[in-house]
């Protein structure tokens, strides 16, 4: 019975070992553990410039943890913590794109084993920005300084001139419009108004008038 609970621990302890051996590749799962709440805190961040109406953005990375590397899956190149500056890295001259930094440890058995994801995206520079249709509707999101999508120059134009015009006939339904009355108008506004009278009035005179014929008709015989 002991002979069989000691084989047991050995196959046990043998296994572990491979699964360690398949996940972290031999090296101490520890050491993982550690490096990816690193990567976890690791920040974010860019500042942009407009140059020849491009907008141009840099990224700094800050709290990057020593140990480590990470490769930015749009340009494919790799940045190591030597080329930081104790821990913090500014890479120049995105034009819009969006991406993802893919963190990997750099320590011995663990090098290459994946500690974590940080994704980019940066806004659209509006290239209309200024154009000469957004004068006049500054406020109008296609006249914005960062946008959803650029459209083609004939579009945009075709938007702008829809929304002036809606403009417009808002304007026109918001104003004080003096329509000029005519006659069957102003009559049925004074029966509206009164229309108790009048409706009084006509019951007494056809009551007047059923009388004076049943007069008339008494007469006759």
């Amino acid at each position: 019975m002991r002979k069989k609970i000691i084989i047991a621990l050995i196959l046990l302890f043998v296994c572990n070992e491979k699964i360690n051996g398949l996940t972290y590749r031999g090296c101490d799962s520890s050491t993982i553990s550690r490096l990816k709440s690193f990567v976890s805190n690791i920040n974010l961040s860019y500042e942009y410039r407009i140059d020849n109406n491009i907008a141009y953005f840099n990224v700094t990375v800050s709290n990057i943890p020593n140990g480590t590397y990470f490769i930015d899956t749009k340009t494919s190149k790799t940045y190591y913590y030597s080329d930081t500056n104790n821990g913090e890295l500014i890479i120049r001259d995105y034009t819009g794109e969006s991406g993802s930094y893919k963190f990997y440890s750099n320590v011995g058995e663990c090098k290459g084993i994946l500690l974590g994801v940080k994704y980019y995206k940066f806004p659209v520079y509006n290239i209309y920005y200024k154009h000469k249709l957004c004068s006049d509707v500054p406020n109008f999101r296609l006249c914005q300084k960062w946008v959803d999508k650029i459209y083609p120059l004939y579009q945009f134009e075709y938007q702008i001139q829809e929304y002036k015009s809606n403009l417009n006939k808002d304007d026109i339904n918001e104003g004080t419009i003096v329509y000029e009355k005519n006659l069957f108008s102003k009559i049925v506004e004074f029966y509206v108004k009164y229309y108790y009278l009048i409706l009084g009035v006509i019951i007494i005179a056809c009551w007047l008038i059923i009388i004076i014929n049943k007069r008339k008709n008494s007469f006759k015989l």
